[in-house]
């Protein structure tokens, strides 16, 4: 047969020979292709029947955890179940009609909440909305920035449960449970309400008529503000009228618009949740707030400069006008506007203090003043001295505060002060710098007079001799300081002086007020002081601070405790009081007097107390002392005295309430 022949007509060993050439492994290779498709068709029909063994087990026939059907649990339930409780939560309105199989040939319809109406509570910016800002202190102390971030409710719109006639198919809502969370994942750990929207008959015309009607009257088509040049027409002082430059600001409005859809959506929602109160914000765009400041720099605006005094040299500048619009009345127009439109004049702003206006107010009026005496003694009258002529002559500026002790400075040797009586720990005790506080608190009266702000101040320890009480300053260096601003529109000098046995201060400025003023206090507490005998013997303690006093004498003199208000009382022209207030409340303590009783050294202290203190019998006062009667004045005056205070503020010192006025007492100017 040539090239073609047989297979079967070949020997034996061509055969053989032939099937040693062909190549090795064909058919292992086909045997474990057809061990892997095996494996794999048994794989696939295990997890069959795995799936279908696992959704026969109960927990896979119910419904899932945390699932609700318009506010029933349901969870675990099976579809029966489910639908039971539903009925009974909601009866349907009447039994369905089943066919020959009992199979429901129509829906099984319930009332879903008759008696529960749903408000939508809408809310809206617009009320809020500022068409302007400025960094500028503006008149009602508020934010003047783009207001935006706060809603208030604009109204509420009723869905009455009998127009709504909203009503539930359970067969369908049953089978939603069911399937919810199994064709879509959900997550099931927290509550999950089953969408209703696709299960719910109900008057969906009168629901969307609602909507489109409020959606109409919210709607605002907003718009941009706009700023253009023009004329306007000024009134002078004299009734003419004078043309001038202008700017016509008229402002943007808010834009609204109600999403009908999605507060359809919204109310779907809250009846799928058993909720019956729906919150609605509008969509809501805000126009660009005008820059007022922006709009001062664009058309160069500059503010008037008053004429001003030196406070060094005392020269008086000139005043300078101003141009523009100024920026408070920009807000007040912008506030009080009612068409939302602004007209900003655009002339030369003069200013409110000129120099001849200055010239002639400077320094003209005395707007307090005040005498107080000081007793004769020498270091302490070189003490008022010094203090007063530090002071005298010192400018404040509107606004500007002083103090006492950074005018005055520290009291030194150095700068000639001498030692005089200052209040320690109760007693007195001579300082360098005693008696300045009679300064301090005489410029206090005369501000008091002058009705101008007190910053600090503290009472004496103990009552004042040389002003009314509660009309004292008390002052120490490093810890005390008397100060007061000069709340007036123009500069006070300070005059200051000591002549003829008092301390002179004149407070000299403008005067602006139209009322004067009058002080006066009034004891509200009062504790008397007792007399105390110091016995003394070498045999006492601090005997060397007592050993010098001679029988009878006074160690200490005696102040009675006091506290009073100080009033501040305002007259008209007419003398009629128009206010009075309380200006501070001070505290001043009792002091005991203290007598020098000598006993005798040679005798035991404690046995000459006792028989003193408790004597067996009546004895008859010694008609002469043990020792020889005083012949040199006592250390301290037996007149109350001017001293500094101590070391430490009392407890009330700084007035807590404004201002008062009150009478001045007699003798005292």
């Amino acid at each position: 047969m040539g090239k073609f022949e047989s297979y079967e007509g070949r020997s034996q060993a061509e055969r053989q020979a032939e099937k040693q050439s062909r190549p090795q492994g064909e058919s292992p290779l086909l045997l474990r292709l057809l061990f892997l498709g095996v494996v794999v068709m048994l794989g696939i029909m295990a997890y069959v029947v795995l799936k279908e063994a696992s959704s026969d087990a109960p927990e896979n026939l119910t419904i899932r955890e945390n699932t609700y059907i318009a506010g029933v649990n349901v969870s675990g339930l099976t579809q029966e179940q489910a639908l039971k409780l539903l009925r009974e939560a909601y009866p349907p309105l009447r039994q369905p009609a089943t066919n020959e199989l009992g199979e429901a040939t129509e829906p099984m319809l319930s009332r879903l909440y008759a008696n529960s109406n749903l408000s939508i509570r809408v809310y809206t910016l617009a009320d809020g909305f500022r068409p302007y800002q400025t960094t500028y202190p503006t008149p009602d102390a508020e934010p003047q920035t783009r207001i935006g971030e706060e809603y208030h409710l604009e109204r509420t719109i009723q869905l009455p449960a009998s127009h709504v006639e909203l009503m539930l198919n359970l067969n369908a809502v049953v089978e939603l449970a069911y399937s919810y969370g199994r064709e879509v994942e959900v997550d099931h750990s927290d509550r999950v309400d089953v969408p209703l929207q696709t299960c719910l008959q109900f008057n969906e015309s009168y629901v969307r008529d609602v909507l489109r009607i409020n959606a109409e009257e919210l709607h605002m088509e907003g718009s941009e503000g706009s700023v253009v040049a023009g004329k306007t027409l000024l009134t002078n002082e004299d009734g003419t009228g004078k043309e001038v430059d202008c700017l016509v600001v008229t402002f943007g409005s808010v834009g609204r618009k109600m999403d009908e859809e999605a507060l359809y959506a919204s109310i779907l929602d809250a009846y799928s949740r058993s909720t019956f109160v729906v919150d609605y914000y509008c969509e809501e765009t805000v126009p660009t707030a005008l820059d007022l400041d922006a709009l001062y720099a664009e058309y160069q605006c500059t503010a008037p400069v008053d004429a001003t005094c030196d406070p060094v040299t005392f020269a008086i500048t000139d005043e300078v006008a101003g141009f523009g619009f100024t920026m408070e009345e920009a807000i007040t127009a912008c506030m009080e506007t009612e068409n939302g439109i602004v007209t900003l004049p655009l002339r030369e702003l003069p200013a409110a203090i000129s120099r001849a206006d200055l010239e002639a107010k400077l320094f003209r009026d005395v707007l307090g003043s005040y005498n107080s005496p000081h007793v004769y003694n020498p270091p302490r009258t070189k003490n008022l001295e010094l203090a007063s002529k530090a002071i005298n002559g010192t400018i404040l500026l509107p606004g500007q505060e002083f103090s006492f002790n950074k005018i005055v400075g520290e009291r030194t040797a150095e700068k000639g002060y001498g030692e005089a009586g200052v209040y320690v720990g109760g007693r007195t005790e001579n300082q360098l710098g005693g008696g300045v506080c009679q300064v301090a608190s005489t410029i206090y009266y005369c501000c008091l007079k002058a009705d101008l702000k007190i910053t600090e101040r503290y009472e004496h320890q103990y009552t004042p001799s040389y002003v009314p009480w509660g009309m004292d300053a008390t002052i120490y260096w490093g810890a005390l300081d008397y100060r007061f601003v000069n709340s007036t529109a123009y500069p006070i000098r300070i005059d200051a002086w000591v002549e003829g046995g008092y301390v002179k201060v004149r407070l000299i400025g403008t005067e602006t007020k139209d009322y004067t003023v009058q002080l006066d206090y009034g004891i509200v507490d009062e504790e008397k002081a007792e007399e105390k005998t110091i016995y003394i013997h070498p045999a006492m303690k601090n005997y060397n601070k007592f050993k010098n006093y001679k029988h009878g004498e006074t160690i200490q003199t005696a102040y009675d405790g006091y506290k009073v208000k100080t009033y501040m009382y305002k007259y008209n022209a007419d003398g009629k009081l128009i206010s009075t207030t309380l200006v501070n409340t001070s505290k001043y303590d009792r002091r005991d007097k203290e007598i020098a009783y000598i006993l005798d050294p040679n005798k035991p202290m404690d046995e000459q107390i006792a028989e003193l203190e408790n004597p067996t019998e009546p004895t008859e006062p010694p008609t002469e002392p043990p020792t020889e009667p005083p012949t040199e004045p006592t250390t301290e005056p037996t007149t109350e005295q001017t001293t500094e205070p101590t070391t430490e503020p009392t407890t009330e010192s700084t007035p807590t309430e404004p201002p008062t006025e009150s009478t001045e007492p007699e003798g005292n100017q």
